[in-house]
């Protein structure tokens, strides 16, 4: 099942201007009834697996628009009883700079929290050679690994 949601899809009344502080609210909405949401230029679709949730980042944007949404993924596999989650970040256009990776990486404490196993997938250029993201996280108690290889991701999150 594929959940999301895209600015234009919000109702004429929630269109303004400055959409931003009702797009929040309406986030907060529709994340009871089960959608996710774009916010700015990154949108975020999310898909039940058998076994898992894939959420997925497509379109350009910037890495701090990802991390509001890890607390919302979170929420989302409580909710769907899932403790595996896979991030596809493969169609999201973001550049990443060192000080950002160690940002988000920092903040994916969330799926610690949740008790979450977390396999991200990821293309090769945005990979760090020394993995400092995942290392980052890892120090921090979160059971993630990045991939460059979906199949490969799938099945470390599955055994």
């Amino acid at each position: 099942m594929r959940l999301a949601a895209h600015l234009s899809a919000l109702p004429p009344w929630l269109r303004r201007k400055d959409p931003f502080p009702t797009v929040a609210l309406y986030a907060r909405v529709q994340k009871l009834r089960g959608f996710l949401y774009c916010d700015r230029g990154m949108q975020l679709q999310m898909e039940e697996k058998p076994d898992y949730l894939v959420a997925r980042f497509i379109g350009s944007g910037v890495a701090e628009e990802a991390w509001p949404q890890f607390e919302l993924i979170a929420e989302n596999c409580k909710r769907t009883k899932n403790d595996k989650l896979l991030i596809d970040a493969t169609r999201a256009e973001v550049k990443v700079s060192l000080v950002e990776r160690f940002l988000t990486a920092k903040r994916t404490v969330i799926f610690a929290q949740y008790g979450l196993k977390v396999a991200v997938v990821e293309i090769p250029e945005r990979i760090d050679s020394q993995r400092f993201g995942e290392l980052v996280a890892q120090n921090r108690g979160v059971n993630i690994r990045v991939f460059s290889d979906y199949q490969a991701a799938v099945n470390w999150l599955l055994d």
